[in-house]
């Protein structure tokens, strides 16, 4: 359920830039946002998603699989 998994997602981790980031990249997941343009110039997650962060990427993938499991 997507909001449970938002809840515990924002509920797990204290800091509010890296809850962002995991939620973007959850959301990314189940929606597919980054290939209708939802990072586009953020400068953060669109390396992440589109450019030389594939380690972030996977840091952050690995992370919310493990706080959903």
């Amino acid at each position: 359920m997507l909001r449970q998994d938002v809840y515990s997602i924002v509920s797990l981790v204290d800091d509010p830039n890296e809850a962002a980031k995991l939620l973007c990249c959850y959301l990314n997941d189940v929606l597919g946002l980054s290939g209708n343009g939802w990072f586009d110039d953020d400068p953060v997650l669109e390396p992440v998603f589109f450019g030389d962060g594939v380690q972030e990427r996977d840091r952050l993938e690995t992370a919310v699989k493990q706080m959903l499991s």
